[in-house]
């Protein structure tokens, strides 16, 4: 049986790498949601420990009363590093929403053009298979109207 020659195997594996290509942006957008939950969770950190050592001061001192301006002051800076890491949060949160919406589409590409691949070679799995049962057919009608010559 000849081999299936899918005329549209260059499709498929373009669509396979466009497939491939959208994973690894949607693994980008990942890793990027990733890197702000680890900045956001530091950050986090850095403000419970200026927290602490606000608490774990001496009252009194005019020292101690400009170290809790500053802690005051970086707070707000922490606290506005949050806002922004929550605004890239959620920019990046639609951003792979999107991505894995053509992710899908991708996918759904690929998967209909195999199935086409796997229909047309089904098909040509049975054409083949019933040229064989004709050519069996006729190889043993031709056997039996020899056989009908020689016996005569």
């Amino acid at each position: 049986m000849a081999k299936c020659n899918f005329r549209l195997q260059p499709v498929l594996d373009l669509r396979s790498i466009h497939r491939d290509r959208k994973y690894g942006e949607l693994i980008e957008a990942l890793a990027a949601l990733r890197t702000l939950e680890v900045r956001r969770a530091e950050v986090i950190a850095e403000q419970q420990e200026v927290q602490e050592k606000v608490r774990t001061s001496r009252p009194g001192s005019p020292l101690d009363l400009q170290r809790a301006i500053e802690a005051q002051r970086y707070n707000q800076v922490l606290r506005d590093r949050l806002q922004e890491i929550a605004r890239q949060e959620e920019h990046w949160g639609h951003e792979i929403e999107r991505r894995q919406a053509m992710l899908d589409q991708a996918e759904r590409d690929v998967k209909t053009l195999q199935k086409v691949k796997q229909r047309q070679q089904y098909q040509q799995r049975e054409r083949g298979r019933k040229l064989e049962v004709q050519q069996l057919d006729e190889f043993a009608l031709a056997k039996l109207q020899f056989q009908k010559r020689v016996y005569e």
